[in-house]
């Protein structure tokens, strides 16, 4: 058996260049990010584009120059005017002709003062394709984490122009090198990649900082460089025959990008700063010295520290509202005496949260063993900045005065939640106009809950073009995060899915915080104004007008005036709209209640779906017919003979018994919005319950559970008014929630108990929900998280959620519609409790026989 070795075209150099290399701006940043790697204090991108386009006039030098290899056409195209050479009228194709030509002058330099390169590290590390050296080697001599690990990195330099010229002087050996090389060599068929050469040559004087010193000549601020000799060593590299247009346009757009790739000074290293400059040959004082900007404009900042023990410390400071102008009052709601929404903690501007990694992401250890220890720890810090707001707004919230047109243009240009590793940009994530800009899909939160912030039931999402954000990570510390093989973005393994999740429930505390003191800002104002009273005075108004609009039937001819008239008829107008929109008010209420409780079926139905999951679509007649047919075809002395197993008789009693439990479960979620439900009247809550746990008992005695409900004392009832659908709504979701936890927790017992009591007390119904399941998850640091739309602790055996997170939801909001109160009670052993609180109206309560 003979082995053959495998050979790499030289066009592979091309794929994982020019074509792997999304675009330019990519393609100047991954170099820029090796001079990073290079120890460089300082990295120059120089444009040498003043001949991007036909330039108008040119110098006697520059005529010389381009006649040497184009005279015909320069010849025929420019002619002396005084010290100068002018530009004759030309056809179109005589100036794409100059173009061509003019822009082959243009070139890009990519220079830096790092450590340089001796000959062994050009050709062992800087000409071997997918080098490990980064891998191995991740930290500089000066500590810094090095950017690159796949080796690929110089192929960006194929994206830019077909030819590069590199002038390096180490640091090490205090030696020159001169390295070139022609990219279309590599393009060539049939050619293996070790068939394609570079030239490389030893310079014997150093020419580094004179090459410098003549091409930022008069460039702006490259004086200050050129005057503090920053370069006794490093790297220059020459790309020429360019590829792409670099009009002042396109520079722009990388000057904005490098603006990006670093985060601001204060989030780097002290003894880590390193300075980009950008110049231009075409706009020679137009650019310079990048300064990574940073949003000290903001409503809310939120910072996150999530350290290697799995420990969290969120600080949150608050900017938004001035606190001078908060009415003392509003302190008094209960919600606002509460830490951290207390006068100390406002007038303070900031507070801080501890927990765990558990706690902000409940259900994965269950699931999941270690998996969020795999994260590794990383810093987070939030901007958030509302763009504009109606004044109107100003007095129910008491914001600051902000100046809205610069944050709209700030938020443009470096809005966004960007990843850094070891202090560069991870693109492209959070970049503007990119698909990657909302990756954390905060877009798709905020179309799910749409809600505003001040909603009292709905839960507010921040939308991605309000923030800006700073996210953290290193090589070192967050090991499990792999670059993809683009360079553009990191893998999208488990461990970053979850690190996702994470991002997204700490930016949920912030979210937490404004919904909170929003809503109790809402309720002061309405509180103050007194709207509901005047809607109820509009209503009886419009009623009145309405009524006796119907018994006058001889209004025109007792009003004589055409202006009485029309004014009469205008106010009969206005109060038939008035109660046409109560009208259509109440019926969006009723439809939200029938929506409710659609909701809640479907939740029972979802949880129990394997309870009918092989049976067939018709139920009682199927088995019905198959037996008289049977009886008809089979001799009864041939089943005397048979097996109990074998006898189709007894199989068909079987499916008759199955099919009677799925007509159970039919009936059990039609019943749950039948339309009687929907009605509101006095009930007595002793017959509601039994009828409850009736309709339970089938599908609890098979999990082995044992409900028990409120009993009646020598025949009293207890009368409430309500809308039947929403009694099934509030304890349909808690058993649900219950039996889920008794079947699929695993830190459930083999007791599976619920207790439902209830009782009056200083004209409130107390109604006490218990059972002796697991409790809730000990990972929920705020047991109230539990009532949020779309907060669930449930999830599979990969970690996904399952949990719909509206159960609990429904709840609170049915049990809120009646002016009640739900307390979250901590039982003295495992299980869940929860109080339900309702005020009783006159003629409503116990009633003793």
């Amino acid at each position: 058996m003979s082995q053959i070795p495998f050979k790499v075209s030289a066009r592979t150099a091309r794929l994982i260049g020019r074509e792997n290399v999304a675009n330019s701006e990519g393609a100047i940043i991954e170099l820029v990010k090796n001079t990073y790697d290079a120890d460089a204090r300082t990295c120059i991108v120089y444009f040498d584009n003043k001949y991007n386009s036909t330039p108008k006039k040119l110098s006697k030098l520059e005529y010389n120059h381009f006649m040497k290899d184009h005279s015909q056409i320069i010849e025929e195209t420019y002619e002396l005017k005084g010290e100068e050479y002018c530009l004759k009228e030309i056809g179109k194709e005589v100036l794409d002709s100059l173009n061509h030509i003019f822009s082959k002058e243009n070139s890009i330099y990519i220079i830096d003062n790092g450590e340089g390169m001796t000959r062994e590290v050009i050709e062992k590390c800087w000409m071997t394709i997918g080098t490990d050296n980064k891998r191995e080697n991740f930290k500089t001599e000066n500590g810094r984490i090095k950017t690159g690990a796949k080796g690929i990195g110089r192929f960006a330099l194929d994206r830019l122009g077909n030819k590069c010229e590199m002038i390096t002087y180490s640091k090490k050996t205090n030696k020159s090198h001169k390295w070139s090389v022609n990219w279309n060599d590599f393009g060539k068929t049939g050619t293996s990649i070790d068939e394609v050469t570079a030239n490389l040559d030893k310079i014997e004087n150093s020419i580094l900082y004179q090459e410098i010193e003549s091409l930022l000549d008069n460039l702006g601020q490259a004086e200050d460089i050129l005057n503090q000799k920053l370069y006794p060593n490093g790297t220059l590299i020459k790309i020429s025959d360019l590829r792409d247009d670099w009009s002042d346009y396109y520079v722009n757009k990388i000057y904005t990008n490098l603006e990006m790739l670093i985060p601001p000074k204060e989030e780097m290293d002290k003894d880590n700063n390193f300075d980009i400059y950008v110049f231009s040959s075409l706009k020679k004082n137009k650019y310079g010295k990048i300064e990574s900007s940073v949003g000290d404009d903001f409503d809310y900042k939120l910072h996150a520290n999530i350290k290697e023990d799995g420990k969290v410390e969120i600080e949150i400071y608050r900017d938004e509202f001035n606190v001078s102008l908060i009415p003392k009052e509003i302190f008094n709601y209960k919600k606002m005496q509460q830490f951290p929404f207390d006068l100390e903690t406002f007038r303070k501007g900031y507070f801080k949260i501890e927990c765990s990694l558990e706690e902000l992401l409940p259900g994965y250890k269950e699931y999941e063993g270690n998996i969020i220890d795999e994260i590794g720890s990383f810093e987070f810090k939030l901007y958030f900045m509302k763009k504009s707001y109606v004044r109107k707004k100003k007095k129910i919230y008491f914001y600051k005065n902000f100046n809205s047109s610069f944050r709209n243009k700030w938020l443009d240009q470096f809005g966004g939640i960007k990843l850094f590793r070891d202090n560069f940009r991870v693109r492209p994530y959070g970049e503007a106009s990119g698909s990657s800009f909302d990756w954390l899909m905060l877009g798709d939160r905020v179309s799910k809950s749409p809600a505003a912030a001040s909603h009292l039931r709905g839960s507010w999402r921040v939308r991605p073009n309000q923030i800006y954000g700073i996210i953290s990570i290193s090589r070192l510390n967050n090991i499990n995060f792999e670059d993809k093989s683009s360079r553009e973005g990191l893998q999208e393994t488990k461990e970053f899915n979850i690190f996702k999740e994470l991002i997204i429930n700490i930016i949920r505390e912030f979210e937490r915080d404004r919904q909170t003191i929003m809503r109790i800002m809402k309720k002061y104002y309405e509180d103050n104004n007194k709207r509901e009273s005047n809607k109820k005075k509009a209503k009886s108004i419009a009623k009145k007008i309405v009524s006796n609009t119907k018994k006058d039937k001889n209004l025109n001819q007792i009003i004589e005036s055409k202006k009485e008239k029309s004014i009469k008829q205008e106010e009969q107008i206005l109060a038939q709209s008035f109660l046409a929109s109560e009208q259509e008010a109440q019926e969006l209420l009723d439809e939200l209640k029938l929506l409710r409780g659609l909701s809640t079926t479907g939740l029972v139905i979802t949880s129990f779906a394997h309870e009918f999951k092989n049976l067939s679509a018709r139920i009682l007649p199927r088995t019905y017919e198959l037996r008289n047919i049977l009886k008809n075809l089979i001799d009864s002395k041939t089943l005397s003979n048979l097996k109990e197993y074998e006898n189709p008789f007894i199989m068909i009693d079987d499916f008759e018994t199955q099919d009677k439990k799925l007509k159970f479960w039919l009936d059990f979620a039609l019943n749950v919005v039948k339309k009687d439900k929907r009605k509101r009247k006095k009930f007595d809550l002793y017959t509601v319950f039994k009828e409850f746990k009736r309709n339970w008992e089938s599908a609890l005695s098979s999990q082995a559970v044992q409900l028990n409900v409120p009993e009646p004392i020598d025949g009293e009832k207890c009368l409430k008014k309500v809308f039947l659908i929403d009694i099934d709504s509030i304890f349909n979701n808690l058993i649900t929630n219950s039996l889920d936890a008794f079947i699929k927790r695993s830190d459930a017992t083999n007791r599976r108990e619920i207790n439902i009591n209830m009782e009056e007390k200083n004209n409130k119904l107390y109604i006490l929900y218990e059972d002796t399941g697991p409790g809730l998850s000990k990972n929920i640091g705020n047991p109230y998280k539990i009532f949020e739309p779309f907060f669930t602790t449930k999830r599979n055996k990969v970690g996904e959620k399952i949990g719909t997170g509206i159960g609990m939801w429904i709840v609170e909001s049915t049990v809120e519609e009646y002016k009640g109160e739900i307390e979250i009670l901590t039982p003295d052993e495992s299980g869940f409790q929860i109080k339900i609180i309702l005020p009783l109206n006159k003629y409503e309560g116990v009633i003793k026989k």
